[in-house]
């Protein structure tokens, strides 16, 4: 493997690369992947800026996702949607907190170490005290994501972590979910007359039977919606995209036990709701918890906790085949 770090419009790049696979982050924009490319087509998965009037450039802790560049692998912790947190272990010790849309990583510049075979990048949190690690290395035609979450403070805390992976896809490139999922939470959708906050979906026809539109299917980007929902709890971990037009399959698994729902956002010219450039992207977020709100979540009893003092480890592994692949 190799690697290699640059400097480019005021910002550092850091890129690893094998015979198959490349990946390039920015470690001062929330330790973001904006590469993930395979070498044996030339295939480049993830979404870029919309248009240079949303460059890469660095944000403010609380700023709005959507005013920034929108696209490449963020991580979303400690929520996905700005959320109200109410500790009470820590009740006569500290008020509630609030964190901001997306969660605390993705507007933080992060710190980064090569070490041989492997880069390590971390965050610290900022209104809850805990260190996130995202370890990195490639392994033939595979991306192996360590993650290691270390509470710092003195109280348990909840907290959803969510792979934000905005991905470059086309019409008819086709959604590959375990077969035992035939049904949806709904978290949001553009068009509120197709259901509200919590209806349960069937899939792969959301919106049957008014929309037999099978959405295992990637439409096109004149459908004009976007919708966000959430499996209930997998029993096999994994979650792709078949790209028919060049025969290769994008692969994400994960053990089910550590994260196990998968957020979907679909997004066919339905978002921004406020902005003439809509997004044409498809997402699959592996999740420890639903829906996007560390709030709601806690409440549903959907959500992950660690200890004080404690520390949690899972790992993402990403795999670029030829052909169609499901995971195991």
């Amino acid at each position: 493997m190799n690697t290699e770090c640059w400097q480019e419009k005021g910002l550092k790049y850091l890129c690893l690369e094998n015979e198959r696979v490349k990946v390039v982050f920015l470690p001062e924009i929330g330790g973001k992947m904006i590469e993930m490319i395979n070498k044996m087509t030339g295939r480049q998965f993830l979404l870029p800026p919309s248009g240079e009037e949303k460059p890469y450039r660095p944000a403010f802790y609380g700023a709005n996702f959507a005013d920034y560049d929108a696209s490449g692998f963020d991580e979303c912790f400690p929520t996905i949607s700005p959320s109200g947190y109410f500790a009470p272990a820590a009740a006569a010790h500290s008020p509630a907190l609030f964190f901001p849309d997306h969660g605390e990583l993705w507007s933080q510049p992060w710190r980064y170490e090569i070490a041989g075979d492997e880069v390590r990048l971390q965050a610290q949190g900022v209104r809850q005290g805990y260190l996130f690690t995202k370890k990195v290395s490639l392994r033939q035609n595979k991306i192996i994501l360590d993650y290691l979450l270390q509470n710092s403070s003195p109280f348990p805390f909840s907290y959803i972590w969510a792979a934000h992976p905005l991905l470059r896809v086309t019409p008819g490139n086709k959604l590959l979910l375990p077969e035992s999922i035939d049904r949806v939470l709904l978290n949001w959708v553009s068009d509120q007359q197709l259901g509200d906050f919590g209806t349960v979906l069937p899939w792969p026809a959301l919106f049957a039977p008014g929309d037999p539109t099978d959405y295992s299917a990637v439409q096109n980007g004149s459908h004009n919606l976007a919708v966000k929902c959430f499996t209930f709890a997998l029993d096999r971990g994994f979650a792709g995209v078949y790209y028919q037009d060049s025969d290769e399959t994008l692969l994400f698994q994960f053990d089910p036990a550590a994260v196990p729902y998968l957020g979907v956002w679909l997004c066919y010219g339905g978002w921004p709701a406020e902005e003439p450039g809509k997004h044409f992207t498809v997402a699959l977020e592996p999740s420890s918890g639903r829906p996007d709100s560390l709030e709601i979540a806690i409440e549903r009893q959907e959500c992950a906790h660690i200890g004080a003092g404690e520390q949690k480890q899972w790992r993402l592994e990403i795999s670029l085949w030829e052909g169609r692949r499901v995971g195991d």
